[in-house]
Protein backbone atom coordinates (compact mmCIF):
# COMPACT_ATOMS: atom_id res chain seq x y z
CA UNK A 1 0.00 0.00 0.00
CA UNK A 2 1.28 3.80 -0.91
CA UNK A 3 2.25 5.05 2.01
CA UNK A 4 1.75 8.32 0.76
CA UNK A 5 -2.42 7.35 1.15
CA UNK A 6 -2.00 6.81 5.24
CA UNK A 7 -0.52 10.83 4.98
CA UNK A 8 -3.02 12.47 7.82
CA UNK A 9 -3.80 15.68 5.48
CA UNK A 10 -6.65 17.19 8.30
CA UNK A 11 -6.41 16.48 12.09
CA UNK A 12 -9.52 17.38 13.81
CA UNK A 13 -10.19 16.96 17.98
CA UNK A 14 -13.31 14.28 16.67
CA UNK A 15 -11.76 12.89 12.81
CA UNK A 16 -8.95 13.21 10.97
CA UNK A 17 -9.31 12.86 7.46
CA UNK A 18 -6.23 10.80 5.27
CA UNK A 19 -5.06 11.73 1.62
CA UNK A 20 -7.07 8.77 0.44
CA UNK A 21 -10.11 10.30 1.48
CA UNK A 22 -10.56 7.77 4.22
CA UNK A 23 -12.10 9.30 7.73
CA UNK A 24 -11.17 8.36 11.25
CA UNK A 25 -12.74 9.10 13.75
CA UNK A 26 -11.78 9.80 17.39
CA UNK A 27 -13.88 7.53 19.03
CA UNK A 28 -17.34 5.54 18.71
CA UNK A 29 -20.02 4.37 20.45
CA UNK A 30 -21.59 0.76 21.38
CA UNK A 31 -24.58 0.19 18.94
CA UNK A 32 -28.04 -0.73 20.50
CA UNK A 33 -30.07 -3.15 19.04
CA UNK A 34 -34.17 -2.20 19.64
CA UNK A 35 -36.37 -4.20 21.68
CA UNK A 36 -38.53 -4.51 24.82
CA UNK A 37 -36.51 -2.65 28.01
CA UNK A 38 -37.78 -5.18 30.96
CA UNK A 39 -36.94 -2.98 33.70
CA UNK A 40 -39.36 -0.17 32.12
CA UNK A 41 -41.64 -1.95 29.46
CA UNK A 42 -40.39 0.99 27.01
CA UNK A 43 -40.88 -0.49 23.84
CA UNK A 44 -38.31 0.51 20.74
CA UNK A 45 -38.20 -0.26 17.07
CA UNK A 46 -36.20 0.94 14.05
CA UNK A 47 -38.07 2.30 10.71
CA UNK A 48 -36.32 3.72 7.59
CA UNK A 49 -37.36 7.71 7.01
CA UNK A 50 -36.45 7.64 3.62
CA UNK A 51 -35.05 4.63 1.35
CA UNK A 52 -33.45 7.11 -1.18
CA UNK A 53 -30.99 8.74 1.37
CA UNK A 54 -31.42 5.30 4.12
CA UNK A 55 -31.83 7.71 6.97
CA UNK A 56 -33.79 5.56 9.95
CA UNK A 57 -34.86 6.60 13.33
CA UNK A 58 -35.71 5.16 16.30
CA UNK A 59 -39.17 4.75 17.85
CA UNK A 60 -39.63 4.18 21.99
CA UNK A 61 -43.04 3.92 23.18
CA UNK A 62 -43.57 3.20 26.59
CA UNK A 63 -46.58 0.79 28.62
CA UNK A 64 -49.87 1.45 26.72
CA UNK A 65 -52.58 1.52 28.75
CA UNK A 66 -55.33 1.19 26.06
CA UNK A 67 -55.66 0.86 22.11
CA UNK A 68 -56.29 4.30 21.89
CA UNK A 69 -54.25 6.06 24.23
CA UNK A 70 -52.33 9.14 22.74
CA UNK A 71 -49.17 10.35 24.44
CA UNK A 72 -47.64 13.64 23.79
CA UNK A 73 -44.53 12.74 21.03
CA UNK A 74 -40.56 13.88 21.44
CA UNK A 75 -38.67 14.47 18.48
CA UNK A 76 -35.22 14.03 19.31
CA UNK A 77 -32.26 14.51 17.67
CA UNK A 78 -28.65 13.37 18.42
CA UNK A 79 -25.38 15.13 20.00
CA UNK A 80 -22.06 14.57 18.07
CA UNK A 81 -20.59 17.26 16.72
CA UNK A 82 -22.81 17.00 13.51
CA UNK A 83 -19.98 13.74 12.86
CA UNK A 84 -20.09 11.31 15.59
CA UNK A 85 -22.72 9.06 17.03
CA UNK A 86 -26.24 7.38 15.92
CA UNK A 87 -29.61 7.43 16.99
CA UNK A 88 -29.00 3.81 17.25
CA UNK A 89 -26.37 4.22 20.05
CA UNK A 90 -26.16 2.74 23.60
CA UNK A 91 -26.27 6.03 25.24
CA UNK A 92 -29.33 7.64 23.26
CA UNK A 93 -30.61 4.37 24.13
CA UNK A 94 -30.33 4.36 27.79
CA UNK A 95 -31.54 8.27 27.93
CA UNK A 96 -34.47 8.10 25.85
CA UNK A 97 -35.41 4.86 27.41
CA UNK A 98 -35.48 6.65 31.08
CA UNK A 99 -36.93 9.85 29.72
CA UNK A 100 -39.75 8.26 27.65
CA UNK A 101 -40.44 5.85 30.93
CA UNK A 102 -40.86 9.10 33.63
CA UNK A 103 -42.37 11.57 31.17
CA UNK A 104 -44.77 8.85 30.06
CA UNK A 105 -44.63 9.62 26.19
CA UNK A 106 -43.37 8.16 22.58
CA UNK A 107 -40.39 9.27 21.22
CA UNK A 108 -38.48 9.60 18.06
CA UNK A 109 -35.14 10.13 17.36
CA UNK A 110 -33.72 10.59 14.51
CA UNK A 111 -30.75 9.10 12.45
CA UNK A 112 -29.02 11.66 9.91
CA UNK A 113 -26.04 11.05 7.96
CA UNK A 114 -22.84 12.32 9.09
CA UNK A 115 -19.92 15.05 8.12
CA UNK A 116 -17.76 15.42 6.71
CA UNK A 117 -18.75 12.28 4.45
CA UNK A 118 -22.06 14.26 3.76
CA UNK A 119 -21.79 18.10 4.44
CA UNK A 120 -23.35 20.21 6.55
CA UNK A 121 -26.31 20.98 5.72
CA UNK A 122 -27.01 17.15 5.02
CA UNK A 123 -27.69 16.90 8.50
CA UNK A 124 -30.19 19.70 9.07
CA UNK A 125 -32.04 18.83 6.05
CA UNK A 126 -32.05 14.81 7.33
CA UNK A 127 -33.43 15.82 10.44
CA UNK A 128 -36.50 18.20 8.56
CA UNK A 129 -37.57 15.09 6.36
CA UNK A 130 -37.51 13.24 9.33
CA UNK A 131 -39.88 15.47 10.65
CA UNK A 132 -42.05 15.83 7.72
CA UNK A 133 -41.98 11.79 8.00
CA UNK A 134 -43.83 12.13 11.35
CA UNK A 135 -45.88 14.38 9.94
CA UNK A 136 -47.77 12.40 7.80
CA UNK A 137 -48.95 9.98 10.56
CA UNK A 138 -50.83 13.08 12.05
CA UNK A 139 -53.93 12.00 10.97
CA UNK A 140 -53.38 8.11 11.74
CA UNK A 141 -52.54 7.58 7.63
CA UNK A 142 -49.13 7.39 7.95
CA UNK A 143 -46.27 3.92 7.34
CA UNK A 144 -45.98 3.25 11.14
CA UNK A 145 -48.92 2.30 13.71
CA UNK A 146 -47.25 3.44 16.48
CA UNK A 147 -47.24 6.79 15.82
CA UNK A 148 -50.78 6.34 13.70
CA UNK A 149 -52.14 5.12 17.03
CA UNK A 150 -50.72 6.58 19.61
CA UNK A 151 -49.05 9.75 19.03
CA UNK A 152 -50.99 13.15 19.99
CA UNK A 153 -49.23 15.53 17.25
CA UNK A 154 -51.28 18.15 19.25
CA UNK A 155 -48.28 18.27 21.90
CA UNK A 156 -45.11 17.42 20.25
CA UNK A 157 -41.34 18.76 21.52
CA UNK A 158 -38.69 18.84 19.28
CA UNK A 159 -35.22 18.01 21.58
CA UNK A 160 -31.71 17.74 20.94
CA UNK A 161 -28.22 17.89 22.87
CA UNK A 162 -24.99 19.69 21.61
CA UNK A 163 -24.85 19.54 17.85
CA UNK A 164 -28.87 17.89 18.12
CA UNK A 165 -30.26 21.16 19.88
CA UNK A 166 -28.50 22.90 16.90
CA UNK A 167 -30.76 20.75 14.71
CA UNK A 168 -33.70 20.89 16.95
CA UNK A 169 -33.86 24.33 16.99
CA UNK A 170 -33.20 24.70 13.03
CA UNK A 171 -36.17 22.20 12.30
CA UNK A 172 -38.33 24.30 14.82
CA UNK A 173 -37.95 27.53 12.58
CA UNK A 174 -38.58 25.53 9.49
CA UNK A 175 -41.87 24.49 10.73
CA UNK A 176 -42.47 28.05 11.25
CA UNK A 177 -41.08 29.27 7.72
CA UNK A 178 -42.29 26.68 6.01
CA UNK A 179 -46.00 26.64 7.38
CA UNK A 180 -45.86 23.55 8.33
CA UNK A 181 -49.01 22.87 10.72
CA UNK A 182 -49.46 19.08 10.42
CA UNK A 183 -47.45 19.32 14.08
CA UNK A 184 -48.45 21.36 17.30
CA UNK A 185 -44.82 22.12 18.80
CA UNK A 186 -45.55 23.16 22.17
CA UNK A 187 -42.21 23.21 23.22
CA UNK A 188 -38.49 22.54 22.58
CA UNK A 189 -35.43 21.27 25.26
CA UNK A 190 -32.76 22.85 24.18
CA UNK A 191 -29.48 20.92 26.09
CA UNK A 192 -26.63 21.60 25.86
CA UNK A 193 -26.31 23.54 22.74
CA UNK A 194 -23.90 23.75 20.28
CA UNK A 195 -23.91 27.73 18.18
CA UNK A 196 -20.43 27.69 17.07
CA UNK A 197 -17.52 30.42 18.31
CA UNK A 198 -16.95 33.95 17.14
CA UNK A 199 -14.06 32.57 15.76
CA UNK A 200 -14.97 29.90 12.61
CA UNK A 201 -13.83 26.62 13.89
CA UNK A 202 -12.11 25.49 11.32
CA UNK A 203 -13.85 21.30 11.94
CA UNK A 204 -17.02 23.03 11.17
CA UNK A 205 -15.84 24.98 8.14
CA UNK A 206 -14.79 22.01 6.96
CA UNK A 207 -17.67 20.01 7.50
CA UNK A 208 -19.47 22.81 6.04
CA UNK A 209 -17.97 24.50 2.92
CA UNK A 210 -20.75 26.98 2.31
CA UNK A 211 -20.65 28.14 5.76
CA UNK A 212 -19.69 32.16 5.79
CA UNK A 213 -18.88 31.93 9.63
CA UNK A 214 -20.66 32.92 13.02
CA UNK A 215 -21.30 36.41 11.64
CA UNK A 216 -23.20 35.57 8.70
CA UNK A 217 -24.32 32.30 9.19
CA UNK A 218 -27.99 31.49 10.91
CA UNK A 219 -27.36 27.86 11.90
CA UNK A 220 -24.14 29.07 13.91
CA UNK A 221 -25.53 32.70 15.12
CA UNK A 222 -30.02 32.37 15.61
CA UNK A 223 -30.04 36.17 16.03
CA UNK A 224 -29.08 36.70 12.27
CA UNK A 225 -31.53 34.58 11.40
CA UNK A 226 -35.04 36.90 9.66
CA UNK A 227 -36.95 33.43 10.07
CA UNK A 228 -36.37 33.81 13.84
CA UNK A 229 -39.48 35.17 15.03
CA UNK A 230 -41.51 32.01 13.29
CA UNK A 231 -40.07 29.52 15.47
CA UNK A 232 -42.41 27.18 16.11
CA UNK A 233 -42.52 26.56 19.49
CA UNK A 234 -44.95 27.74 22.21
CA UNK A 235 -41.78 26.94 25.12
CA UNK A 236 -38.66 26.84 24.71
CA UNK A 237 -36.09 25.32 27.37
CA UNK A 238 -32.51 26.05 27.55
CA UNK A 239 -30.16 23.96 29.68
CA UNK A 240 -26.28 24.90 30.16
CA UNK A 241 -23.76 22.96 32.23
CA UNK A 242 -21.52 25.82 34.29
CA UNK A 243 -18.12 24.08 33.04
CA UNK A 244 -19.37 23.90 29.54
CA UNK A 245 -17.04 25.45 26.85
CA UNK A 246 -20.60 25.42 25.17
CA UNK A 247 -22.09 27.27 28.17
CA UNK A 248 -21.71 31.16 26.89
CA UNK A 249 -22.88 30.26 23.07
CA UNK A 250 -25.63 28.71 25.24
CA UNK A 251 -26.95 31.59 27.56
CA UNK A 252 -26.21 34.31 24.24
CA UNK A 253 -29.22 31.91 22.62
CA UNK A 254 -31.48 32.10 25.28
CA UNK A 255 -30.77 35.88 25.44
CA UNK A 256 -31.47 35.92 21.83
CA UNK A 257 -35.13 34.30 22.15
CA UNK A 258 -35.74 36.37 25.33
CA UNK A 259 -35.45 39.45 23.34
CA UNK A 260 -37.53 37.74 20.40
CA UNK A 261 -40.30 37.21 22.80
CA UNK A 262 -40.25 40.13 24.28
CA UNK A 263 -40.76 41.96 21.53
CA UNK A 264 -43.80 43.98 20.23
CA UNK A 265 -44.01 41.99 17.16
CA UNK A 266 -44.13 38.65 18.71
CA UNK A 267 -46.33 39.82 21.21
CA UNK A 268 -49.44 37.55 21.37
CA UNK A 269 -52.99 39.21 20.81
CA UNK A 270 -55.59 36.80 21.03
CA UNK A 271 -54.76 33.32 21.10
CA UNK A 272 -57.62 29.91 20.94
CA UNK A 273 -55.73 26.86 21.01
CA UNK A 274 -55.84 24.09 19.68
CA UNK A 275 -56.97 26.10 16.38
CA UNK A 276 -55.31 29.30 16.29
CA UNK A 277 -53.11 32.36 17.48
CA UNK A 278 -53.00 36.09 16.08
CA UNK A 279 -49.93 38.15 17.30
CA UNK A 280 -49.79 41.74 17.64
CA UNK A 281 -48.16 42.17 13.76
CA UNK A 282 -51.66 40.82 12.54
CA UNK A 283 -49.47 37.20 11.54
CA UNK A 284 -52.18 34.02 12.17
CA UNK A 285 -50.34 31.42 13.31
CA UNK A 286 -52.46 27.73 13.54
CA UNK A 287 -51.64 25.18 15.58
CA UNK A 288 -52.05 22.38 13.39
CA UNK A 289 -53.30 21.56 9.84
CA UNK A 290 -54.36 18.92 7.38
CA UNK A 291 -51.83 17.88 5.33
CA UNK A 292 -52.84 18.02 1.49
CA UNK A 293 -52.70 14.93 -1.31
CA UNK A 294 -53.23 15.73 -4.97
CA UNK A 295 -55.98 14.62 -7.09
CA UNK A 296 -55.36 11.71 -9.10
CA UNK A 297 -56.80 8.30 -9.66
CA UNK A 298 -57.53 6.04 -6.88
CA UNK A 299 -55.59 2.63 -7.74
CA UNK A 300 -57.69 0.29 -5.10
CA UNK A 301 -61.47 1.73 -5.44
CA UNK A 302 -60.70 3.10 -9.13
CA UNK A 303 -62.05 6.77 -8.08
CA UNK A 304 -60.41 9.60 -10.14
CA UNK A 305 -60.65 13.13 -8.28
CA UNK A 306 -59.94 16.63 -10.10
CA UNK A 307 -59.55 19.98 -8.78
CA UNK A 308 -61.77 22.80 -10.07
CA UNK A 309 -62.43 26.47 -10.01
CA UNK A 310 -65.51 27.43 -8.66
CA UNK A 311 -64.78 31.55 -8.40
CA UNK A 312 -61.58 33.42 -9.72
CA UNK A 313 -62.97 36.19 -8.48
CA UNK A 314 -62.56 34.70 -4.84
CA UNK A 315 -59.83 32.02 -5.74
CA UNK A 316 -62.10 29.74 -4.00
CA UNK A 317 -61.93 25.54 -5.79
CA UNK A 318 -63.30 22.53 -5.44
CA UNK A 319 -62.04 19.00 -5.31
CA UNK A 320 -64.97 16.76 -7.78
CA UNK A 321 -64.68 12.36 -6.86
CA UNK A 322 -65.93 10.32 -9.88
CA UNK A 323 -66.55 6.50 -9.13
CA UNK A 324 -66.02 3.90 -12.26
CA UNK A 325 -68.47 4.67 -14.75
CA UNK A 326 -70.18 2.05 -16.30
CA UNK A 327 -71.48 4.06 -19.53
CA UNK A 328 -71.34 7.17 -21.13
CA UNK A 329 -74.76 8.63 -20.35
CA UNK A 330 -74.88 7.26 -16.85
CA UNK A 331 -76.28 9.43 -14.12
CA UNK A 332 -75.17 9.01 -10.08
CA UNK A 333 -76.69 11.20 -7.05
CA UNK A 334 -74.52 14.17 -6.52
CA UNK A 335 -72.49 15.04 -2.80
CA UNK A 336 -72.00 18.72 -2.29
CA UNK A 337 -69.48 18.26 1.08
CA UNK A 338 -68.08 21.03 3.12
CA UNK A 339 -65.19 19.69 5.46
CA UNK A 340 -64.64 20.55 9.02
CA UNK A 341 -62.02 22.76 11.12
CA UNK A 342 -63.75 24.83 13.40
CA UNK A 343 -64.16 27.19 10.27
CA UNK A 344 -60.30 28.34 10.64
CA UNK A 345 -58.65 24.58 9.67
CA UNK A 346 -58.28 22.13 6.73
CA UNK A 347 -58.98 22.16 3.13
CA UNK A 348 -60.99 20.32 1.06
CA UNK A 349 -57.90 18.66 -0.58
CA UNK A 350 -56.65 17.43 3.19
CA UNK A 351 -55.51 13.84 3.01
CA UNK A 352 -58.13 12.58 5.66
CA UNK A 353 -61.13 14.13 3.69
CA UNK A 354 -59.68 12.83 0.10
CA UNK A 355 -59.84 9.49 1.79
CA UNK A 356 -63.09 9.64 3.53
CA UNK A 357 -64.72 10.90 0.64
CA UNK A 358 -63.17 8.51 -1.94
CA UNK A 359 -64.37 5.53 0.35
CA UNK A 360 -67.62 6.80 0.54
CA UNK A 361 -67.80 7.62 -3.39
CA UNK A 362 -66.84 4.21 -4.31
CA UNK A 363 -69.43 2.14 -1.64
CA UNK A 364 -72.35 4.73 -2.25
CA UNK A 365 -71.64 4.85 -6.17
CA UNK A 366 -71.96 8.30 -6.17
CA UNK A 367 -70.17 11.60 -7.37
CA UNK A 368 -68.39 14.12 -4.84
CA UNK A 369 -67.91 17.53 -4.61
CA UNK A 370 -66.02 19.03 -1.78
CA UNK A 371 -65.76 22.94 -1.83
CA UNK A 372 -62.71 24.82 -0.49
CA UNK A 373 -64.26 27.16 1.31
CA UNK A 374 -62.32 30.52 2.69
CA UNK A 375 -61.08 30.16 5.93
CA UNK A 376 -61.24 32.63 9.10
CA UNK A 377 -59.82 34.40 10.80
CA UNK A 378 -58.09 35.87 7.91
CA UNK A 379 -61.39 35.59 5.85
CA UNK A 380 -64.09 36.61 8.63
CA UNK A 381 -67.51 34.94 8.83
CA UNK A 382 -69.88 34.38 7.12
CA UNK A 383 -67.28 34.21 4.16
CA UNK A 384 -67.22 30.61 4.57
CA UNK A 385 -70.99 30.59 4.31
CA UNK A 386 -71.00 32.63 0.81
CA UNK A 387 -67.97 30.85 -0.91
CA UNK A 388 -70.07 27.58 -0.03
CA UNK A 389 -73.31 29.10 -1.39
CA UNK A 390 -71.40 29.81 -4.53
CA UNK A 391 -69.90 26.60 -4.18
CA UNK A 392 -73.45 25.39 -4.76
CA UNK A 393 -74.80 27.91 -7.02
CA UNK A 394 -71.86 26.37 -8.86
CA UNK A 395 -72.82 23.07 -9.13
CA UNK A 396 -76.51 24.37 -10.28
CA UNK A 397 -75.10 26.13 -12.95
CA UNK A 398 -74.90 22.43 -14.10
CA UNK A 399 -78.62 21.27 -14.24
CA UNK A 400 -79.09 22.19 -17.89
CA UNK A 401 -75.96 20.13 -19.56
CA UNK A 402 -74.38 23.33 -20.14
CA UNK A 403 -71.81 23.99 -17.00
CA UNK A 404 -68.32 24.39 -17.30
CA UNK A 405 -67.43 20.95 -15.70
CA UNK A 406 -67.92 17.98 -17.77
CA UNK A 407 -67.73 15.31 -15.24
CA UNK A 408 -70.75 17.24 -13.58
CA UNK A 409 -72.73 17.69 -17.08
CA UNK A 410 -72.47 13.99 -17.97
CA UNK A 411 -72.64 11.81 -14.67
CA UNK A 412 -74.23 13.91 -11.82
CA UNK A 413 -78.45 13.79 -11.17
CA UNK A 414 -78.74 17.15 -10.16
CA UNK A 415 -82.25 15.34 -9.36
CA UNK A 416 -80.70 13.45 -6.64
CA UNK A 417 -78.55 15.91 -4.45
CA UNK A 418 -77.05 15.40 -0.81
CA UNK A 419 -75.54 18.47 1.09
CA UNK A 420 -72.84 16.70 3.93
CA UNK A 421 -70.26 18.16 6.30
CA UNK A 422 -68.50 17.07 9.53
CA UNK A 423 -68.82 19.42 12.59
CA UNK A 424 -68.23 23.02 11.17
CA UNK A 425 -69.35 22.08 7.49
CA UNK A 426 -72.03 20.13 9.29
CA UNK A 427 -73.13 23.61 10.29
CA UNK A 428 -72.22 25.07 6.88
CA UNK A 429 -74.42 21.86 5.22
CA UNK A 430 -77.70 22.94 7.26
CA UNK A 431 -77.57 26.86 6.64
CA UNK A 432 -77.22 26.03 2.78
CA UNK A 433 -80.36 23.59 3.25
CA UNK A 434 -81.84 26.26 4.76
CA UNK A 435 -80.64 28.76 2.18
CA UNK A 436 -81.86 26.65 -0.34
CA UNK A 437 -85.15 26.38 0.39
CA UNK A 438 -85.63 30.04 1.36
CA UNK A 439 -84.30 31.48 -1.72
CA UNK A 440 -85.73 28.77 -3.60
CA UNK A 441 -83.08 27.38 -5.39
CA UNK A 442 -84.82 25.30 -8.15
CA UNK A 443 -82.08 24.12 -10.87
CA UNK A 444 -81.31 21.13 -8.41
CA UNK A 445 -83.04 18.81 -5.82
CA UNK A 446 -81.82 18.52 -2.78
CA UNK A 447 -83.32 14.69 -1.18
CA UNK A 448 -81.31 15.02 2.10
CA UNK A 449 -78.83 16.17 4.19
CA UNK A 450 -76.21 14.01 5.97
CA UNK A 451 -75.16 16.66 9.42
CA UNK A 452 -72.18 14.50 11.00
CA UNK A 453 -70.93 15.36 14.64
CA UNK A 454 -72.19 19.12 13.77
CA UNK A 455 -70.95 22.20 15.52
CA UNK A 456 -73.44 24.67 16.72
CA UNK A 457 -71.79 26.30 19.59
CA UNK A 458 -72.43 26.22 23.04
CA UNK A 459 -74.97 28.17 25.25
CA UNK A 460 -72.30 30.59 26.78
CA UNK A 461 -70.89 32.88 24.36
CA UNK A 462 -68.54 31.05 21.95
CA UNK A 463 -65.40 33.66 22.12
CA UNK A 464 -63.05 31.47 19.03
CA UNK A 465 -66.88 32.20 16.85
CA UNK A 466 -67.36 35.91 18.24
CA UNK A 467 -63.72 36.49 16.67
CA UNK A 468 -64.12 34.72 13.82
CA UNK A 469 -67.48 36.18 12.90
CA UNK A 470 -67.46 40.11 14.37
CA UNK A 471 -71.14 40.46 13.46
CA UNK A 472 -72.60 37.60 16.27
CA UNK A 473 -72.99 37.36 19.32
CA UNK A 474 -71.30 33.77 19.62
CA UNK A 475 -74.33 32.72 21.81
CA UNK A 476 -77.67 30.96 21.34
CA UNK A 477 -79.70 34.28 19.53
CA UNK A 478 -77.57 33.56 16.83
CA UNK A 479 -79.41 31.86 14.11
CA UNK A 480 -76.00 29.56 12.84
CA UNK A 481 -75.42 28.27 15.70
CA UNK A 482 -79.10 27.68 17.50
CA UNK A 483 -81.06 26.29 14.22
CA UNK A 484 -84.16 26.28 16.87
CA UNK A 485 -84.42 30.18 16.37
CA UNK A 486 -83.84 30.60 12.72
CA UNK A 487 -87.24 31.51 11.13
CA UNK A 488 -86.37 30.16 8.08
CA UNK A 489 -85.89 26.55 9.52
CA UNK A 490 -89.09 25.16 8.38
CA UNK A 491 -88.04 25.72 4.63
CA UNK A 492 -84.77 23.70 4.68
CA UNK A 493 -84.46 21.96 1.47
CA UNK A 494 -84.69 18.55 1.41
CA UNK A 495 -86.91 15.58 2.32
CA UNK A 496 -84.67 13.47 4.64
CA UNK A 497 -81.98 14.40 7.32
CA UNK A 498 -79.39 12.04 8.84
CA UNK A 499 -77.50 13.60 11.82
CA UNK A 500 -74.56 11.36 13.73
CA UNK A 501 -72.91 12.00 16.97
CA UNK A 502 -70.30 10.33 18.81
CA UNK A 503 -70.87 9.70 22.63
CA UNK A 504 -67.80 10.76 24.07
CA UNK A 505 -67.99 14.12 22.03
CA UNK A 506 -67.93 16.90 23.53
CA UNK A 507 -70.30 18.67 20.96
CA UNK A 508 -72.88 15.25 21.28
CA UNK A 509 -75.76 16.98 22.92
CA UNK A 510 -75.88 20.39 20.56
CA UNK A 511 -76.11 17.74 18.19
CA UNK A 512 -79.09 15.98 20.05
CA UNK A 513 -80.65 19.43 20.65
CA UNK A 514 -80.27 19.89 16.51
CA UNK A 515 -81.86 16.09 16.00
CA UNK A 516 -84.91 17.14 18.03
CA UNK A 517 -85.05 20.79 16.94
CA UNK A 518 -85.87 19.58 13.57
CA UNK A 519 -88.30 16.56 15.00
CA UNK A 520 -90.46 19.08 16.12
CA UNK A 521 -90.23 21.67 13.54
CA UNK A 522 -92.93 22.75 10.83
CA UNK A 523 -90.06 21.48 8.53
CA UNK A 524 -92.42 18.46 7.90
CA UNK A 525 -89.63 16.16 6.78
CA UNK A 526 -88.10 12.91 8.46
CA UNK A 527 -85.06 13.40 10.52
CA UNK A 528 -82.85 10.32 11.64
CA UNK A 529 -80.38 10.23 14.15
CA UNK A 530 -77.10 8.17 14.99
CA UNK A 531 -74.78 7.62 17.51
CA UNK A 532 -71.08 5.53 17.26
CA UNK A 533 -70.95 5.03 21.46
CA UNK A 534 -67.21 4.83 22.94
CA UNK A 535 -65.95 7.24 19.85
CA UNK A 536 -64.90 10.99 20.16
CA UNK A 537 -65.34 13.65 17.77
CA UNK A 538 -64.99 12.98 14.28
CA UNK A 539 -63.56 9.59 14.83
CA UNK A 540 -63.94 8.50 11.16
CA UNK A 541 -61.51 10.75 10.21
CA UNK A 542 -58.87 10.63 12.94
CA UNK A 543 -58.72 7.27 13.65
CA UNK A 544 -60.07 5.84 10.24
CA UNK A 545 -58.63 2.41 11.36
CA UNK A 546 -61.50 1.77 14.26
CA UNK A 547 -63.93 -1.08 14.21
CA UNK A 548 -66.51 1.56 14.30
CA UNK A 549 -66.10 3.26 11.01
CA UNK A 550 -67.11 0.75 8.61
CA UNK A 551 -70.67 0.62 10.40
CA UNK A 552 -70.81 4.26 10.30
CA UNK A 553 -70.09 4.41 6.77
CA UNK A 554 -72.60 1.84 5.62
CA UNK A 555 -75.04 3.76 7.25
CA UNK A 556 -74.08 7.10 5.44
CA UNK A 557 -74.49 4.82 2.19
CA UNK A 558 -77.75 2.83 3.61
CA UNK A 559 -79.30 6.94 4.05
CA UNK A 560 -78.07 8.09 0.16
CA UNK A 561 -78.87 4.86 -1.07
CA UNK A 562 -82.54 4.87 0.03
CA UNK A 563 -83.25 8.67 -1.12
Amino acid sequence: MDSSNNEVIRDFPFFKVYKDGTIERCTTMEPALPGLDPDTGVQSKDVVVSPETGVKARIFVPKIDGPHQRLPLLIHYHGGGFCLGSALDMPFKRFLTSLVVKANIVAITIDYRLAPEHHLPIAHEDSWAGLEWVASHSYGQGPEPLLNRHADFGRVFLAGESAGANIAHYVAVQVGAKYMCSLNIVGTLMVHPFFGEQKLDEMYAYMCPTSSGFEKDPILNPALDPNLKMMRSDRVLVCVAEKDGLRNRGVYYYETLKKMMDSSESEIAHDFPPYFKVYKDGRVERYRAFPCVDAGLDSTTGVQSKDVMISPETGVKARIFLPKINSPGQKLPLLVHYHGGAFCLGSAFGVMFNNFLTSLVSQANIIAISVDYRLAPEHPLPIAYDDSWAGLQWVAAHSNGLGPEPWLNEHADLGRVFLAGESAGANIAHYLAVQAGATKLASIKIDGLLIVHPFFGVKEPHELYKYMCPGSSGSDDDPKLNPAVDPNLKNIAGDRVLVCVAEIDGLRNRGVAYYETLAKSEWGGNVEFYETPGEDHCFHMFTPDSEKVGPFIEKMVHFISNA
